[in-house]
């Protein structure tokens, strides 16, 4: 029984031997060509990147002065992010060709209408590059084709790793600035003002320590006989100075600001005399803010739950140290 069965093995085994040499011969199956790159541009000639999807979703890079935006919007794009995707298609190298036959473009989803991503690269001489990713074969891998090649290959690189939505690449720390460039902040009648005191004279109560003879120490008009903590003060200045946005709000998301609700003005005063105004709209049936601003034109999207943060931490009790006052209330 042992014998047939070792004989039965050594025959599949053959046959397998057999079948692959057919497909290898056949030119079904090739091996890699040996470090062989997938494309051939030098980054910095690449100055504009078109990155689509399925269902026509796509997003236009375009380099100006050796910085990306984003050309629908007029808008800074993430640096870093786009340096990354360019480091990656330019260092992804050729893997096995599975195919030389135009008619498994459609079912390995790398046809010119059919794909799951396409890249398409313009540089700066006006020559053009277009990659179609399609199918993954495995984990972190897909199917790929050049538009001037019918051949198909396995790369590691997953399409889903190429976002097609606007929102995905913009530079979202645009309005971020310096907590200690801000002079004063005022809104709702309150005016929060930067000033330094000797070390000795802080609140005990508040856990700041300094590390300097003369701190700084915010004070407050308009507190309703309340006194300022400075720890809510220094909180709530760190906040309105790292405003992130999520995107750039859609027009039917800026048609559904709630109109029922005010929107709250803070006006930023910097110490070079500049000034800077946000607006925060809610969104209606939705715990989320727009935000308007002086620093640019359009309307932003902030990220979950942010905005309500914000709110928060300017509240009269929250900046007397007392519990968060719910947005609602």
């Amino acid at each position: 029984m042992n014998k047939t069965i070792k004989i039965l093995l050594g025959l599949l085994f053959l046959q397998l031997l057999i079948t692959f040499g057919l497909f290898y011969n056949s030119g079904l199956i090739t091996p890699p060509p040996e470090s062989q790159l997938l494309l051939n541009i030098a980054k910095n000639d690449i100055k504009k990147i078109t990155l689509t999807g399925p269902g026509n979703n796509q997003v236009v890079l375009e380099k100006t002065e050796d910085l990306w935006g984003l050309a629908n919007y007029n808008f800074p794009a993430n640096q870093a992010q786009i340096n990354q995707l360019l480091d990656r298609l330019l260092e992804t190298k050729l893997g096995t060709k599975i195919s030389k036959q135009k008619t498994s473009h459609d079912r390995l989803r790398v046809s010119d209408t059919g794909f799951e991503r396409k890249v398409d690269l313009l540089t700066v001489d006006g020559n053009t590059e277009i990659i179609y990713f399609g199918s993954a074969p495995s984990l972190r891998q897909s199917h790929a084709r050049l538009s001037e090649d019918v051949n198909v290959y396995v790369v590691k690189f997953s399409a889903n790793d190429i976002d097609i939505q606007s929102n995905d690449w913009i530079k979202k720390d645009i309005f971020v600035i310096k907590s200690q460039n801000i002079d004063s902040v005022s809104f709702d009648k309150i005016v929060l003002s930067r000033s330094f005191v000797d070390n000795k004279s802080i609140n005990e109560n508040d856990t700041e320590t300094p590390t300097k003879e003369s701190a700084v120490v915010w004070t407050v008009s308009g507190l309703k006989n309340k006194q300022l903590s400075n720890d809510a003060a220094t909180n709530f200045i760190n906040k309105i100075a790292d405003m992130r946005i999520n995107g750039i709000a859609s027009k039917e998301t800026i048609e559904k600001i709630d109109k029922s609700k005010k929107s709250k003005k803070f006006i930023i005063t910097m110490k070079d005399g500049n000034r800077i105004t946000y607006q925060l709209s809610k969104i209606t049936g939705e715990e989320d803010f727009l935000l308007t601003t002086s620093q640019k034109n359009g309307t932003f999207r902030l990220p979950p739950l942010s905005g309500k943060d914000l709110i928060n931490s300017s509240s009269i009790s929250f900046l007397a140290g007392e519990q968060e006052k719910n947005l609602d209330d």
